[in-house]
């Protein structure tokens, strides 16, 4: 009962699965976020080895897996147990659903860029920076010959720049392209915009 009420707390507070290793650390954290100060919560959790022995060990509730799913495996278990990971079962398929179509994109060939979107790339982002390699082009350059990239930084690094003169180059190598995009917060959103 436990590992299921846990599994939905971290689905309600933007996770996909409950770290059976991280969680008194993940409910202290969220309860200081939750009360904007360091108060913490003394909780008395189960020992986490005996508590994951406790759920290899209960074919009723939980389906134990060590891959993911290639394709999405719905059955009479509500929780999936995934190494230390415990997942609804309705985040499992999704995140299996995700990851498969991650990996197919990804296998897909990569393209090469136009001679005049190659260009427009050096003028917005020129592989030197001050005599330095430009590490915001070093991303372009992934982002712009693959067709799946991950961009990641902290605040203020580049991000919001570099990808709008992405799209500035994937304009000019393609002008008929549709362009969706999102951002995780409004202001990242209005940058984007």
């Amino acid at each position: 009962a436990l590992a299921v009420g846990m599994a939905s707390w971290a689905a309600q507070h933007g996770h996909a699965c409950a770290d059976m290793h991280h969680l008194p650390e993940a409910v202290a954290a969220e309860h200081a976020v939750r009360n904007d100060d360091q108060s913490t919560v003394e909780l008395e959790w189960p020992d986490t080895e005996h508590w994951l022995q406790v759920l290899r060990d209960s074919p009723a509730v939980v389906r134990r897996t060590e891959v993911v799913d290639e394709v999405a495996v719905l059955d009479q278990h509500p929780l999936v147990l995934h190494g230390s990971r415990v997942y609804l079962q309705r985040y499992w398929v999704d995140e299996c659903g995700i990851a498969a179509s991650l990996r197919t994109r990804a296998g897909d060939v990569a393209t090469e860029l136009t001679p005049a979107a190659a260009g427009v790339l050096e003028r917005l982002l020129p592989s030197l920076d001050h005599g330095e390699p430009n590490l915001q082009r070093a991303a372009a350059d992934a982002v712009l010959t693959n067709r799946v990239a991950l961009v990641v930084g902290g605040p203020g690094t580049g991000k919001t720049y570099s990808v709008a003169r992405m799209l500035a180059v994937l304009l000019e190598q393609q002008p008929s392209l549709r362009i969706a995009l999102a951002a995780p917060t409004g202001k990242a959103a209005a940058r984007l915009q």
